[in-house]
């Protein structure tokens, strides 16, 4: 199956350019991470337990994180779900930095792309946190990495990646241009190819 070396060969090839390595590679990952947040089948994942600090109320959410099902508390060894919450009440119930208040954590909010705040702030009895999440496929990182975005995304990739090096390093608008469209078709056509799938399963598939 085709993986990342292939697609940043490709890429070198059509351009006949064999000295944009790190622009190529650096234009691929852009280019999945533009379409990473826009998935378009929502898939399921459990959190590797995140271990609580006593009175911290700041922690880092996976990289593959894009939205939560679930998430919970471990305290005393009893798991218990935390409630979602604006992170202007999570500030607000704990302005107080004279007189923080401690416990078992009954809400969380999320921060920026991969912060959550919970509140009250964990006590001592507090082990971890935990959970269900919207996860995101996995950009590939090592040369023969193989995945959905060097498989069934690849040409939406390559031509949105292209067009990025035409924009950025080759200064050829118009070009860029022309490979953006041929990237938005076919990322079009992946959408609804995996919407008709997704809807037999009960899944909402997203464009």
């Amino acid at each position: 199956m085709p993986s990342f070396i292939d697609m940043q060969n490709r890429i070198a090839n059509d351009l006949r350019r064999d000295d944009l390595a790190t622009e190529i590679a650096e234009a691929i990952q852009s280019a999945i991470l533009f379409y990473r947040n826009l998935p378009v089948v929502q898939s399921p994942g459990t959190m590797a337990a995140i271990t609580a600090v006593e009175e911290q109320k700041e922690y880092t959410l996976p990289p593959d994180f894009i939205a939560a099902i679930q998430l919970t508390v471990t305290a005393d060894g009893v798991i218990t779900p935390m409630q979602p919450a604006t992170i202007q009440w999570i500030d607000e119930m704990d302005s107080d930095s004279t007189d923080v208040i401690i416990g078992v954590p009954t809400h969380y909010a999320l921060f920026g792309e991969f912060e959550m705040h919970v509140y009250p702030r964990p006590d001592d009895s507090v082990t971890e946190f935990g959970g269900r999440y919207i996860a995101a496929t996995a950009a590939p990182s090592d040369d023969d990495d193989s995945n959905f975005w060097t498989n069934r995304a690849e040409r939406a990739v390559r031509c949105r990646a292209v067009g990025l090096l035409y924009d950025d390093t080759l200064h050829d608008p118009e070009l860029a241009e022309r490979e953006y469209a041929k990237a938005q078709q076919e990322w079009s056509q992946i959408t609804l190819q995996l919407e008709l799938r997704a809807y037999s399963a009960g899944i909402r598939a997203h464009d």
